[in-house]
């Protein structure tokens, strides 16, 4: 029976590396599963996901599930407002076509030619016997 880790390491240098480098790479691997586990609320409130990734946090963590969904409110709250406010205005712009007199009037002249010409065009292709 070994009574320090250097008696351990001295005796079985083989299983101590072993372990060791068993335990190192466990390691790495939770460390990538945690921090990739947080990356995807970085578009939500970057500053807490970082906060997060470099205190060791996990998603489990109450305060960084609080700031995430503190800032998932505020987003949906101006997203709302976005959404209810009226379309911007621009006061220079015309909002429907000007009301004159002469543009109806022109407008009823152009309908009456095309009615003569669609029913020249008819007379002819009746004459024609195409019609």
């Amino acid at each position: 029976m070994f009574k320090t880790i250097d008696e351990f390491k001295a005796q079985c240098p083989e299983i101590y590396n072993g372990v060791k480098d068993d335990g190192k790479n466990i390691g790495i691997q939770e460390e990538k599963t945690r921090v990739n586990s947080l990356i995807p609320f970085l578009d939500i409130d970057k500053k807490a996901t970082i906060t997060a990734i470099i205190n060791g946090k996990t998603i489990a963590d109450q305060e960084f599930q609080s700031a995430i969904l503190m800032a998932k409110v505020k987003s949906q709250e101006i997203q709302t407002m976005q959404q209810e406010n009226p379309p911007s205005i621009d006061p220079k712009a015309e909002t429907h076509a000007p009301e004159s007199p002469k543009e109806e009037l022109n407008a009823e002249i152009e309908q009456k030619q095309k009615e003569k010409e669609e029913k020249t065009v008819n007379n002819i292709l009746a004459r024609l016997g195409l019609k």
